[in-house]
């Protein structure tokens, strides 16, 4: 039902089921109490998986009946196998049935005794993503002078656009961007959008890049305000952080590439959107280029670029979509045959045609 975009629609279905006794009576949660509980729904947007056990939802201080009243949760059955992480006693575990009311034992891999635990935390929940994201988006509008609802991926909506400094910024919303493939994902995506101009990504993930294209990323639970204010986000503090990256988005002043603590990072090349780079084969060969742009010596031999890795060619350590977007815009092949060179804003490329997988020469 929470699927349904008109509001009669869902209360009228709500309802029906609720008469004939298939679900509990829908009970919208009150602004003020979604607000409070803001930074843990954000978190379980987040999660990969679409189900949360009740043990997880107890760490984060949400309440499951709440929740399925308001629609962000369905039941599912329990857990028959959990994890058990006890000093002395670690692996899967075995629920069995307990005497004592409102808990189970659990049985370790070779029947030792695990102990007991709530019956409430083996409970498992299907999370309505739809419906939960539609709750954080409607706590976010406050923050919009122009209000739109476009989604350009599972993983990232177009929200609309804040004013900045006299100009339109177009305001994105982001999540699972603490996994590699997401972030290289909308990395491609955003690019693609580079006319919109540089923007902002308000990220749900606390490990997530610092620019994904043309775009200042940006966490959310960084910039809430305090409870005694009106809004729910600090405007001030989400301008500040686009303006100190604004440079950065827009390529920097000179060729780098900066890493991060999840074998991830960005290339920078002045007049260049931001390139998001996964994993150490994509950054060392960025790097390797930079180096050698640095020293006037462009072109870097196949050769010495893929030094140390099983790949032979650099279009060996890339997605094909994602190799086909940087190929003669950030790289390209050098003035003779097996050479590679790092591409700099306004500097012509070699022009060659589609072929197989570069071999070294």
């Amino acid at each position: 039902m929470q699927s349904k975009t008109d509001p009669e629609e869902r209360s009228l279905g709500f309802a029906l089921l609720k008469e004939w006794g298939i679900l509990s009576a829908f009970r919208q949660i009150a602004p003020d109490d979604l607000r409070a509980i803001f930074p843990q729904l954000l978190q379980l947007h987040d999660r990969v998986e679409d189900e949360v056990s009740g043990a997880y939802l107890s760490e984060l201080g949400l309440d499951a009946s709440r929740l399925i009243e308001g629609g962000l949760l369905e039941r599912r059955d329990r857990q028959d196998v959990v994890l058990i992480e006890d000093d002395d006693l670690e692996g899967e575990g075995t629920v069995k049935p307990s005497a004592t009311r409102g808990m189970v034992r659990t049985v370790g891999p070779f029947g030792e005794d695990a102990g007991k635990r709530p019956m409430s935390d083996i409970e498992m929940y299907a999370i309505n993503a739809k419906w939960l994201q539609e709750m954080l988006l409607r706590l976010m509008k406050p923050l919009f002078s122009k209000r739109a609802s476009l989604i350009l991926d599972p993983d990232l909506t177009l929200l609309g656009a804040m004013r900045i400094d006299g100009v339109e910024v177009p305001v994105y919303f982001a999540r699972h961007l603490n996994d590699l493939r997401t972030a290289q994902r909308l990395d491609l995506t955003l690019r693609a959008r580079s006319t919109a101009g540089v923007g902002i990504i308000l990220a749900a993930s606390e490990e997530m890049p610092t620019h994904l294209g043309p775009n200042v990323v940006v966490p959310l639970l960084s910039h809430l305000a305090s409870p005694d204010e009106e809004f729910l986000f600090a405007r001030d503090g989400l301008e500040l952080a686009y303006r100190n990256s604004l440079s950065l988005a827009r390529g920097g002043a000179s060729p780098r590439v900066v890493r991060t603590a999840n074998q991830s990072g960005t290339l920078y090349i002045p007049g260049k959107e931001p390139l998001y780079l996964s994993g150490n084969d994509q950054l060392t060969i960025f790097e390797r280029l930079v180096v050698a742009a640095e020293k006037s010596s462009p072109d870097v031999h196949v050769k010495v670029l893929m030094d140390g890795f099983e790949s032979r060619s650099p279009q060996q350590a890339f997605r094909k979509d994602t190799w086909n977007s940087i190929r003669d815009v950030y790289i390209s092949m050098g003035a003779k045959k097996g050479f590679w060179r790092l591409v700099l804003a306004g500097q012509p490329t070699r022009v060659v045609a589609d072929s197989p997988v570069e071999e070294p020469v």
